[in-house]
């Protein structure tokens, strides 16, 4: 069941433009992951349910892990093709920035995790992200 107070706190985020919750990391080992970090991203959910083929951490009351700070994880389950169905329509991420109350505690997470070119992290008041991306109709900004 996902949590009513994260569902108004989702919405109020969207109403002020805080419209980039978060991203996700792919893994070859979810379960280590939720084993180390189950506290931050939650449990291991084999999705789709019928014929699963990859899985997700997923906190217990639905919200992003750390408000959207720490990535979602992924686990394509030792498929290297599942992306390949994905049509590539030209976007490239450019850059991509991210404001927290504790940059220091973020990045030691990116670095326990071996994150992979994690966004920048600089000093905020909440978590909020902004990036740009290459279009074929010109660069455009995420927030």
């Amino acid at each position: 069941m996902f949590d009513v107070e994260f569902t108004f706190r989702v919405r109020s985020d969207w109403e002020e433009g805080r419209r980039l919750r978060g991203w996700v990391a792919a893994t070859k080992s979810i379960d280590s992951v939720v084993s180390a970090h189950g506290a931050v991203f939650g449990e291991k959910v084999l999705l789709p349910t019928t014929e699963p083929t990859f899985a997700f951490a997923i906190p217990a009351d639905g919200s992003l892990p750390l408000d959207g700070a720490a990535p979602s994880i992924i686990d394509h389950q030792g498929d290297p093709t599942s992306m390949a169905e994905i049509p590539d329509l030209g976007a490239r991420l450019v850059s991509m920035r991210m404001e927290h109350p504790d940059p220091a505690f973020v990045k030691a997470l990116y670095r326990e995790l071996s994150i992979d070119r994690p966004p920048a992290i600089i000093q905020g008041a909440d978590v909020r992200y902004r990036a740009q991306i290459k279009t074929p109709t010109g660069l455009k900004e995420l927030t």
